[in-house]
């Protein structure tokens, strides 16, 4: 795996290359493209998303251009987008061109999609459930899917569908791998935060996450590291709910020390560690060192994401929280608000998030 510092001297290479290709072949070059690919996967690693997406959809371009709409490199470009605007939060770009990645890919096996990307989200499983049959010797794409999907459920406050998707993830995976395989184990993990903090089930999701620790560092590579860093998050949110924020800090603090390894200080990933310290310290009425958590995780959200990530929306959440505990009404009341702007635009009014933040501000002027 590429480590932190490693970033930076790819891209300093890569833009060497660039210039010395841009020199001689010019922008419609294949090589050139890869070049915009390889710096956008850089970027994208280093949680600067405006840029990664920049050179991906330069990448995307000449591939069109060059390559055709049905060739595997504009599928990667598509997948390498979706994955971007993950990261950025807006959902409907990660179906749209996921779905025409996961399109590229059927068509090869003779079972393309023709869907409204728009409505893809809502009508994904059925089909792909009819196609696995014809798909058995790649079902480990099809599980990918699956678990992409869930994960984009899980942002969207979607618990139920979130499971759903993962479940036919894992039931392919198991198929294929058994129960021992890091893919398996990247389920495990989803599911477990999934009913951790979705659905409040602890010792559910407690189960999937020590089951996901297990295979991580049994395998003792590496490359699982950040793996290691999501199960330990998902268990220590488990007994922040059980009340054991003391043990819930250990795993938060464990975590973060894994990312911090792998990543800049800066990488949005870090503003997670910090706000899930946040929390725990909030629950253990330590307000001083929440509130400390709490604004260092929302400085790098802000500084990092888009103004209405849903991340920075939890933040003002959680910051409007330990105010109200402390008694600063006023800075509480300036954060929900916050907080509904960004929820009702993402989520919309009669969301959960949204609707649970309303609540807040009612108490709050009762």
């Amino acid at each position: 795996m590429i480590t932190k510092n490693e970033y930076d001297i790819a891209i300093e290479y890569y833009k060497k290359a660039l210039k010395i290709r841009l020199d001689k072949q010019g922008e419609d070059n294949i090589d050139v493209a890869l070049l915009y690919n390889n710096l956008g996967l850089a970027y994208n690693k280093k949680g600067e998303y405006d840029i990664a997406i920049t050179f991906h959809e330069k990448a995307l371009k000449i591939r069109l251009d060059k390559l055709g709409k049905d060739h595997i490199d504009v599928e990667y470009s598509y997948h390498y987008l979706s994955c971007d605007y993950n990261c950025k939060g807006e959902f409907s770009r990660v179906i749209e061109f996921y779905e025409k990645a996961l399109n590229i890919y059927l068509n090869k096996s003779g079972d393309g999609i023709s869907r409204d990307y728009g409505k893809a989200i809502e009508y994904y499983g059925k089909p792909l459930e009819i196609r696995l049959s014809k798909l058995d010797d790649k079902r480990d794409i099809v599980a990918a899917a699956f678990r992409n999907f869930g994960r984009v459920y899980f942002e969207k406050g979607e618990y139920k569908r979130s499971i759903e998707e993962c479940e036919k993830a894992l039931k392919i995976l198991l198929k294929k791998f058994g129960e021992h395989d890091s893919s398996a184990a990247k389920c495990y993990n989803q599911l477990g935060l999934v009913w951790i903090k979705g659905k409040g089930q602890t010792d559910k999701g407690k189960e999937y996450a020590e089951k996901a620790l297990k295979i991580f560092v049994n395998s003792k590579k590496e490359s699982f590291d950040l793996n290691i860093a999501n199960s330990y998050d998902a268990l220590g949110l488990a007994l922040e709910k059980e009340e054991k924020n003391d043990e819930a800090i250990e795993h938060f603090e464990k975590s973060l020390t894994i990312r911090l390894k792998k990543h800049h200080v800066e990488h949005p990933i870090i503003a997670l560690s910090f706000h899930y310290l946040a929390s725990a310290f909030k629950n253990k009425n330590e307000l001083d060192k929440s509130i400390e958590f709490g604004q260092k995780a929302l400085s790098l959200r802000l500084k990092k994401l888009d103004s209405n990530h849903p991340h920075i929306g939890e933040t003002y959440v959680l910051l409007g929280d330990v105010y109200f505990i402390n008694g600063d009404k006023s800075k509480a009341k300036k954060y929900y608000e916050d907080a509904v702007i960004i929820f009702t635009q993402i989520f919309g009014n009669q969301h959960q998030n949204t609707q649970d933040v309303k609540s807040k501000l009612k108490k709050i002027d009762q």
